[in-house]
C-alpha cells in the first residue's frame, strides 16, 4: 500500500485517471489509506470486512469486473491475495493489458517461506494469469535477476518505489538529535533506521561494531525504530557482550520529523540486512545525501554500486566493520558518495518521474494491444 499512497496521486497530478480497487480486513470505507488517496483525487472504492489469509470478498468478482471495464489498463500490486487473480483473470479474459507487481513475493528468499502453500496458489491458476501478464513490474535490478527467469516469455518493467524527496533532497546536516543524546559534534554517527527485526540483520551490525570498537575506531551508532521487548533484549545482551554500551543508543518510534533530524545527523547510514525487497529507508538515505552501506541482499544494492553512493558488502562483521572503517577513515569520500546519492535519487526515485514513466509505458502497452 505504501508505494500505491506515492504512486496514485503522482499520477492524478498528470491527469492519469486512476482508480483503485482493494480490500480490507476491517472497514467498506473511510479507512485513512483510502482517505489520502481520494484527498489526493484517485477514485478509491474498498470491499470489507474481508476474510481469511487471501482476504476474500464476496463481491469481489463483480466488483473487478465493473471496474476494469471502465478502464484502459490494470496495475496489480502484489499477488497472493484473491482480489490480485481475479483481477488478472477479467482483465486477460476481456482483452485489457495488465501489469504484475509481485512485490518481491517471487523472489527467491520469500519463495521459500511456507513454499507447499505458495506452490499450491500458483498451480490453482496464478502461475498462469502472472505469464499472461502484459509485463512484470519489478522494482530492482535484484528482483528482475530473482523473479524473471520465472518467467522468460514474459516482458519485464524495472521501476523502483518512490520516496517523497521534497524535504529529502534540501535537508542539511544539523545537531539536533546529537544534542538530544549528547553525542559530540567530532563523533561519527552511523545510523540504521527501521523496524527492528531479525531480517534487518542488526546482529551483524553490533558485531561489526565491536570490530570497530576493539580497533579504537570513534563512532556513535544510532538504532532508530520499532522492536518487540524479546528482540530488544536480545540486541542488549549482544551490545553488552560486545562491550558497546556507551555506544550504541535506541531511539524507538521515529515520526516523520524526528526521521529527518537522524539523517541529517548521521555520517552513514548502514542497513545489514538478511533480506530486503527494495530498502525504502536506503532510498531515503541516499536522498538526503548520506552515504550508504548495506549488504549485498539488500535489493538496492545494484542502484547503490551504479551510484557510486556507498558500499555494499557480504553479509558478515567482518567486512561490513571494514566498509565502515574505510568510508569514516575519508570525509571526501562521504562527501562524494552524498552527492552521488542525492543526484541519482532525484532522477530515479521521484513519485512525479515515476509517474510520468508509468503514463509513457501504459499508453505503449494500450496501443499495442
Amino acid at each position: 500500500m505504501t508505494s500505491i499512497l506515492g504512486l496514485a496521486p503522482a499520477q492524478a497530478r498528470i491527469g492519469i485517471s486512476v482508480s483503485v480497487l482493494a480490500t480490507n480486513h476491517v472497514l467498506r470505507d473511510g479507512a485513512p489509506n483510502a482517505r489520502r488517496l481520494l484527498d489526493a483525487g484517485v477514485k478509491v472504492k474498498l470491499l470489507g470486512p474481508a476474510y481469511g489469509k487471501r482476504t476474500n470478498h464476496p463481491a469481489i468478482q463483480s466488483e473487478c469486473r465493473a471496474a476494469i471495464a471502465d478502464a484502459d489498463i490494470v496495475h496489480i500490486h502484489g499477488i497472493w491475495e484473491v482480489i490480485q487473480k481475479e483481477a488478472a483473470r477479467v482483465a486477460r479474459t476481456t482483452g485489457k493489458p495488465y501489469i504484475f507487481r509481485p512485490c518481491g513475493m517471487l523472489d527467491p528468499w520469500s519463495r521459500g517461506r511456507r513454499k507447499w502453500l505458495k506452490e499450491l496458489v500458483l498451480m490453482a491458476g496464478l502461475r498462469k494469469e502472472i505469464a499472461a501478464s502484459s509485463a512484470l513490474h519489478l522494482v530492482t535490478r535484484t528482483e528482475e535477476m530473482g523473479t524473471g527467469p520465472l518467467y522468460p516469455k514474459t516482458p519485464k518493467i524495472v521501476e523502483p518505489n518512490g520516496v517523497d524527496l521534497e524535504r529529502l533532497l534540501e535537508l542539511k546536516p544539523n545537531n539536533v538529535l546529537r544534542r538530544r543524546i549528547g553525542i559530540d559534534d567530532n563523533i561519527p554517527i552511523l545510523l540504521f533506521l527501521g523496524r527492528i527485526h531479525h531480517k534487518k540483520g542488526l546482529d551483524f551490525l553490533i558485531r561489526a561494531a565491536g570490530h570497530l570498537a576493539r580497533s579504537q575506531t570513534e563512532f556513535q551508532l544510532i538504532i532508530a525504530g520499532p522492536g518487540t521487548p524479546q528482540i530488544l533484549r536480545e540486541l542488549q545482551d549482544l551490545i553488552q557482550a560486545e562491550g558497546l554500551e556507551r555506544r550504541v543508543h535506541f531511539t524507538g518510534m521515529m515520526d516523520a520529523e524526528d526521521k529527518l533530524q537522524a539523517l541529517s545527523a548521521a555520517d552513514i547510514f548502514v542497513l545489514p540486512s538478511r533480506h530486503e525487497n527494495f530498502g525504502v529507508s536506503v532510498a531515503e538515505a541516499m536522498a538526503a545525501g548520506v552515504p550508504v552501506i548495506v549488504s549485498d541482499q539488500v535489493a538496492l544494492c545494484h542502484e547503490v554500486i551504479a551510484s557510486s553512493a556507498g558500499s555494499v558488502v557480504p553479509l558478515n562483521a567482518p567486512h561490513l566493520a571494514e566498509a565502515i572503517r574505510i568510508m569514516l577513515g575519508s570525509s571526501e569520500e562521504r562527501a562524494r558518495a552524498g552527492r552521488a546519492g542525492r543526484a541519482f535519487a532525484a532522477e530515479h526515485f521521484s513519485w512525479d518521474s515515476i509517474a510520468a514513466r508509468w503514463d509513457t509505458r501504459y499508453r505503449d502497452l494500450v496501443h499495442g494491444m
